[in-house]
């Protein structure tokens, strides 16, 4: 009887790995297929695919002679170009409700989330960059989440776009744009042996001794 042994799921888009699956059990050669990316083969005992960058359902099919199974695979996108440094922002904790009785003190009803939201610049940037972005967002648009790594700080936060794109060209291929990212159910790092600049984020994203990236100032990088 045909079975899979698939990856963990979920599983975050720029992992240094790639998820795996594999067959055993076959009746005759196994036929892979998938609903999304591509798959390094299409037939054998195992595959490895390379998906999209887009927070989604996967579903990998495998095909013997007489069986047929799937295995849904969730994936979660990772925003894929760095923005710029020295942009100011910070925590945007909800404020509590506060009910003001005519004698006595002040009632607060704190919220158990945190929630935090901050600007993601870009200057000085190619047009490929921004249709990059552009592309990305439309995608997820408001309502779907997706992952950034914040480089100066070290964390790596899921969250949701909570704002337009704003562009403004500068000159020929070149532009400035930003939008807003939030994440509603912020968690502070539990060490920060964790984060800061001596980090290194999951997607082997490298920072230099001293905090310096392993790139220009300003300039892009591109998660393929």
């Amino acid at each position: 009887m045909l079975t899979i042994t698939p990856p963990d799921s979920p599983y975050r888009y720029a992992e240094t790995f790639l998820p795996e699956f594999s067959a055993s059990g076959a009746t005759g050669t196994v036929n892979w297929s998938t609903s999304s990316g591509s798959l390094s083969d299409a037939t054998g005992a195992s595959t490895v695919l390379t998906p999209l960058n887009r927070t989604q359902m996967v579903t990998i099919t495998a095909e013997d002679d007489v069986d047929t199974l799937t295995f849904n695979l969730s994936v979660e996108a990772t925003f894929p170009v760095l923005g710029n440094w020295q942009v100011e922002s910070d925590l945007d904790d909800t404020p509590p409700e506060i009910s003001v009785p005519e004698l006595g003190p002040p009632r607060f009803r704190e919220s158990p989330q945190i929630t935090a939201s901050w600007p993601y610049v870009f200057t000085s940037r190619m047009f490929e960059s921004y249709a990059e972005v552009r592309s990305f967002l439309i995608f997820h648009r408001y309502s779907i989440p997706f992952w950034v790594e914040d480089m100066a700080t070290g964390e790596l936060v899921n969250g949701y776009r909570d704002s337009s794109l704003r562009r403004k060209p500068i000159k020929t291929n070149l532009f400035e744009f930003s939008f807003r990212f939030k994440v509603y159910d912020w968690q502070e790092p539990e060490s920060l042996a964790d984060i800061g600049p001596w980090a290194s984020l999951g997607g082997g994203l490298l920072l230099e001794d001293g905090g310096s990236l392993l790139l220009e100032d300003g300039g892009d990088l591109l998660l393929d």
